[in-house]
Order: C-alpha cells, then structure tokens, then sequence
C-alpha cells in the first residue's frame, strides 16, 4: 500500500527562499520560551521532531541548547533545516536526520535527550 501525504517540505523551500526571516525567528523564540515555561533548555539535549525549516532548532540553540538534533520525514523538509543551519554556520552541536515518530526501529536509535519538543499536526489516527 502506497502511502500519501502532504510535502510539507515544498512550504519550508519557500518559506527559505530569501533567507532567514528575524521576525519569524523571533517569534519562534517567543513560542519555544512560551513552551518551556520555567524550565531552561541552556546545557540541555533538545531534540526537534517534524522539524520543517529549522526555525525551532534553531530557537533552541540560541536558547544554550549543549545539542540539538533535528528529524523531519520529509527529505525536503530536512534539507530545507541543513540549509539553515549551513547558513549560520552550526555544524558541531547540531544535526539533522529524516525519519518516521511512527518508525520504533529509528526512534530506538535516537538514544535520550532532555526535551523532545514535537510542534505541528500528525496523521489524524494519533
């Protein structure tokens, strides 16, 4: 059975196109503090899944996340967050990989973090 769905990863190309949105960075930062309430991610392992843009990862990093890894199940999506993180140069503490929530092999590999943040919609069987 061949599976269907939208290519959320064809949005993130377009939202990129010009190049980091402060705005919409700011607002990301707003959202993921809002998130987090109290609790800081400064020295935390974050993990960033149905990661889109980046945008997010991103937040987290400029928050003091120690490590941030980013899964998206769109190949689209997750290139779109390698070309934000290639551009502002953050390669040692933060990494992208395409993967499925849905796939327990893959999640089993993932090992630990401190916050697993998952913001977005999913298949309406959930």
């Amino acid at each position: 059975m061949s599976e269907t769905r939208f290519s959320f990863g064809k949005n993130w190309e377009n939202y990129l196109k010009g190049g980091l949105n402060k705005g919409a960075l700011e607002n990301s930062l707003g959202s993921l503090k809002f998130f987090l309430g109290n609790y800081s991610v400064k020295n935390k392992t974050f993990l960033d899944f149905g990661c889109g843009s980046g945008i997010h990862s991103l937040a987290a990093l400029m928050l003091g996340a120690e490590k941030v890894v980013s899964i998206d199940i769109d190949e689209r999506a997750v290139k779109c967050c390698e070309k934000l993180r290639g551009e502002i140069g953050c390669n040692y503490n933060w990494e992208t990989r395409q993967g499925s929530l849905l796939d327990r092999e893959f999640i089993s590999r993932l090992g630990v973090f401190d916050i697993v943040y998952c913001w977005g919609g999913g298949p309406s069987y959930w």
